[in-house]
Formats: structure tokens, C-alpha cells, sequence
């Protein structure tokens, strides 16, 4: 097993997934301990586009201003100038959709409890979203305009998360969308999304059809085509779950209903509303343990196959992460305990060989991690079985890429965006070329040692 493509400290070996304009790769982040995570990769295309770079980057920034248990986080984003990349944590789990094309396939359906729990999760990420501000405490008003399936992941843990705010609404966006632009899958859109009247409760609204498309295990508007799609979708007629399935509690049909009202000041105010009134109507909601069970008892050989890779990756990476240095490192040691124990020439030459050996030693290691930064972002836990090989650690803060015009040019070259150099507060003094001194963010950024442009978190808010 070799990885497929390597960027800076990333390693991306095998395809999670693949959309339109980027794919998404299990990788490990190599450092002193390697790690899984999960990588966007644009595709080489797009990553000509100034519109798809923005729009990665502007993910990239949202998730700054968004820590929560049931929101993918965003660990770095790294780019030569060619290659497009955002490091996201790697969650062990399956996206909704795939789950429910198996329960589809099986001519199954989801419990009421599993899928109101999944949801539930769902609507939590949702509303921290909502609430987000930025580092001034100002609301960012965003919406993800996206909730589909396919955007929700069924963590191994028992827990899901909202994933994707590729083409949120929100302010300060890098690149501006067109009045009336549609963004979204059509079939989850909410009625008036499509005329381009965005609120919270639009994602409402699409988190009520992912629960609909959960308990009944079809997708509540289809079509033969976009166009019959889009028909259905500006006017629709969707029935109750309960009446398409049996087990679904009279108080939750009400629920998800309510959600699916035409009229926005209809549903629910805040998905926190919603989650509250599902867990209620539903009576009874599945815990952590028995949602895991759930999505083993559905995924269980793809999820054992994705671990079995993930061992082998980390033991790859491992080995050219810190293999040299160990054995130097033993050799170090053996040079001191096996020095004379008597004092003289022969210990003093023992002492030498050793202080060498260290020397080596460091200047070894340090060459080999010459590109990787010091704090390296370790993504949570996976899988018991996988767990014991994973060092804990704290994700490092994304440090902002700069405003720009809203169509923004493709970022100069960086291997990754970090806390710029501390350099001294006094003012530079003018030169005799007449030109500006520099100042704290005139420009925001600073080239390092290293020739690598390190922006300012300061200067980016």
C-alpha cells in the first residue's frame, strides 16, 4: 500500500468519496506520531477555477468559527499554488446515504429511535452553525444550504455530524454568490430557497426532509428528470411518514410535518427547536452504543475493511516518521551504558561518542521533518482497534486567508497557512527609496525563513 499522492506532511492513500468539484481522501498526517484524517483534494480543473478555490477557502474560514461535536472540523488547508487541499478530521462512520441505499436495498427501514437520534445530531450541528459569529462576537447569518444525506456522517461513536459548508450563506464570504443563485441539491431544497429567500429555516426545513427520507427509507421528492424534480420540489405534496410506514408515533408525524410547512413562519424557529421536539415526540430516542450497533450491523465489513487499511497506513507512515531517529536513538543510549564506569580517557571518549550520536541524532530528525510544523492536528478517536495508535493531541487554529474582491485569484504559494512570525513592534523606519514602512498588516502576511507567506490571524478578522 502506497499513498496515491503526497502534499507537505499529508499522505492521502484511499478515495472516501468523490463529487464534482473535489474528492475526499482517507490520508494520514505525518509528524512525530502519525494520524488519520480525512483531505479535499480539488480536482486539477477546478483548481485552475478561481470560483472552486474560493469556495474551499471560504469552508476552510467558516470553520473557524464553528466548534462543535456534531460539525466536521476543518484541521488546515495547504496549497503549493497548484494543489488545492483542506484538511478536515476523519470521522469513522458512513455517510447517511450510503446507510440508507444498504437499508433500501435490504427492503428494510430505519427504527424510529435510530433515525430520530441521527437527526437529532444532525439538527445540533445545524444550529451551532446558525448561531456562529465571528472573532468580534458579530452573528455570521449562516445558513448551510446543503443538508442532504449525503452531508451527514454516522460516526462509529455513536454520533453524526454535518459536514460540507462548501456553499453556505454567510457574511464575509470570500466569494459572492448572484441574487437568486440556487446552491444545493433541488430535491432538498425548501420552496422558497429556489427563489432565492434564504433563511435558518431553510435548512429546517431540508433536516425535516433527511428525517422524512430516514423513517420511510425513500426520498420523499423524485422525478425522472431535474425538471420534474424542480416542479415537485416549488410545490410539494409529501404525506406523513406514519402513513407510508408503520411505527412512526402520531406526535413525530406532527413534527417532521411542521418542519415541512410551505410557509417558513410555519416551522420550527431554530433547528434547536426542532431537535427539542423530535426527542420528545419520539418517545423514545436510541443512544450512542445502540446507533454504533446500528451502522456496524449495516456497514460492518466496509467499516472493518476502512480499520484493517487504517492500521497498515499508520504502520507505513510510522516507520518514515520516526524509524531513523529511533535507531539512533538506541544507539545513543548503548554508547552510555556501555561506557567504563571508571573515570578517565576511555569514559571521557565514551561520553564524546555519545554527546556525537545525539548530535546526529537530532540533525537526522530534524531533516526529516523539515516541512512539518510543530503542532500537528490529530483528529479524535476512531475505533477502539485503532484508537491505541493514535498519540492524543490538540488541533492547531486556522489561521484565515485574506479578503479579497468576490471572485478572489488563486492563493500564492504556502505549504500551509500558520501564525505568522513574531517580529518586533517598533516601526520600521522609511527607506530612502521613499517606500511605506511595513506595518502590522500593510501587508497582512510575512515571508519566512523558509520563502513560505504566513499570514496574520490579526489582520484577517
Amino acid at each position: 500500500m502506497t499513498p496515491s499522492h503526497v502534499q507537505g506532511r499529508y499522505a492521502l492513500y484511499e478515495a472516501l468519496g468523490k463529487g464534482g468539484a473535489a474528492s475526499v481522501y482517507l490520508s494520514v498526517a505525518r509528524g512525530g506520531d502519525p494520524a488519520p484524517v480525512a483531505v479535499k483534494r480539488l480536482h486539477q480543473d477546478q483548481a485552475r477555477r478561481p470560483g472552486a478555490v474560493t469556495q474551499l477557502l471560504d469552508e476552510v474560514r467558516l470553520s473557524r468559527h464553528m466548534d462543535h461535536p456534531n460539525v466536521v472540523r476543518m484541521l488546515d488547508f495547504v496549497s503549493d499554488g497548484e494543489e488545492m487541499l483542506a484538511v478536515m478530521e476523519y470521522v469513522h462512520g458512513e455517510p447517511l446515504s450510503r446507510l440508507l441505499a444498504d437499508v433500501r436495498k435490504a427492503g428494510a427501514t430505519v427504527p424510529a429511535p435510530i433515525a430520530v437520534a441521527i437527526v437529532r445530531d444532525l439538527l445540533r450541528g445545524l444550529h451551532a452553525a446558525h448561531e456562529a459569529t465571528d472573532a468580534e462576537g458579530r452573528p455570521l447569518g449562516l445558513v448551510h444550504r446543503d443538508v442532504t444525506p449525503e452531508n451527514v456522517l454516522v460516526g462509529a461513536d455513536g454520533a453524526s455530524r454535518i459536514s460540507d459548508f462548501g456553499v453556505a450563506k454567510a457574511e464575509g464570504r470570500l466569494q459572492a454568490t448572484r441574487d437568486g443563485g440556487v446552491k444545493g441539491k433541488i430535491a432538498y431544497l425548501a420552496p422558497e430557497q429556489i427563489g432565492g429567500d434564504i433563511s435558518r429555516r431553510s435548512d429546517v426545513y431540508a433536516a425535516g426532509l433527511v428525517l422524512w427520507e430516514a423513517l420511510v427509507a425513500e426520498r420523499p421528492i423524485q422525478g425522472e428528470n431535474e425538471a420534474e424534480v424542480l416542479t415537485k420540489a416549488l410545490d410539494p405534496k409529501i404525506p406523513p411518514p406514519g402513513t407510508r410506514v408503520a411505527g412512526v408515533p402520531p406526535a413525530l408525524d406532527d413534527a417532521v410535518m411542521r418542519a415541512l410547512c410551505i410557509s417558513p413562519d410555519e416551522r420550527f424557529a431554530t433547528a434547536q427547536e426542532m431537535a427539542e421536539a423530535i426527542e420528545i415526540a419520539a418517545g423514545e430516542v436510541a443512544t450512542a452504543a445502540e446507533v454504533s450497533a446500528w451502522l456496524r450491523a449495516i456497514a460492518g465489513e466496509r467499516l472493518s475493511a476502512r480499520e484493517a487499511a487504517l492500521v497498515q497506513m499508520l504502520e507505513i507512515e510510522r516507520p518514515a516518521a520516526s524509524g531513523v531517529v529511533g535507531v539512533a536513538g538506541v544507539a545513543g543510549v548503548v554508547a552510555v551504558e556501555d561506557a567504563p564506569a571508571k573515570r578517565g580517557p576511555g569514559r571521557a571518549a565514551g561520553i564524546v561518542l555519545a554527546l556525537a550520536t545525539c548530535v546526529i541524532v537530532v540533525i537526522v530528525w530534524l531533516f526529516q521533518n523539515r516541512t512539518a510544523p510543530a503542532d500537528l492536528p490529530v483528529a479524535p478517536p476512531i475505533a477502539p482497534s485503532i484508537a491505541p495508535s493514535i498519540a492524543p493531541s490538540t488541533a492547531t487554529p486556522i489561521a484565515e486567508p485574506p479578503p479579497s474582491s468576490p471572485v478572489a485569484e488563486p492563493p500564492p504559494a504556502l505549504e500551509s497557512i500558520s501564525p505568522p512570525v513574531q517580529t518586533s513592534s517598533k516601526p520600521r523606519p522609511a527607506s530612502s527609496t521613499g517606500k511605506k514602512p511595513h506595518t502590522k498588516c500593510d501587508p497582512p502576511w510575512l515571508i519566512d525563513s523558509r520563502g513560505i507567506r504566513r499570514y496574520n490571524p490579526d489582520c484577517l478578522k
